[in-house]
């Protein structure tokens, strides 16, 4: 009577630690994800920081005649006023690069913590499951 007592109590806890894992699981996909979207968005990032830069060496030969992309329209604008437009989007870019590495780190502790988590999950689920 007991032993079968005992034997309920461990499928129990080994249903309870599966479900727990398969949640953990889950997560850590969800981490994986996002991770992917900051690499992705810090790539655009870059590609956005080196048209900024390739931009102002071509202001610093002072050409007569600036003009600048606005969604599908192309504007003359002062010279002054288009320095002053990329200065502003590569400060806001730069800005934007240094919370995503913040970020980054934020969900690769949190990744590795849970990684560990489920490692540990799986070993006492053997454990349970191997003590039937």
């Amino acid at each position: 009577m007991e032993q079968d007592i005992h034997i309920k109590t461990n499928q129990a806890e080994a249903k309870q630690c599966e479900s727990q894992l398969r949640e953990n699981i889950v997560a850590l996909q969800k981490y994986e994800k996002m991770l992917s979207n900051i690499m992705y968005t810090n790539e655009k990032m870059n590609l956005d920081m080196k048209g900024i830069e390739i931009s102002m060496e071509e202001l610093k030969k002072k050409p007569k005649e600036v003009y600048r992309f606005y969604g599908m329209i192309l504007l003359k604008k002062p010279f002054d006023e288009i320095k002053t437009e990329l200065e502003e989007e590569k400060d806001k870019i730069t800005l934007r690069q240094k919370q995503l590495t913040k970020q980054e780190e934020s969900i690769k502790k949190m990744y590795s913590e849970l990684r560990q988590k489920v490692i540990d999950m799986q070993k006492e689920l053997r454990e349970t499951v191997g003590k039937k």
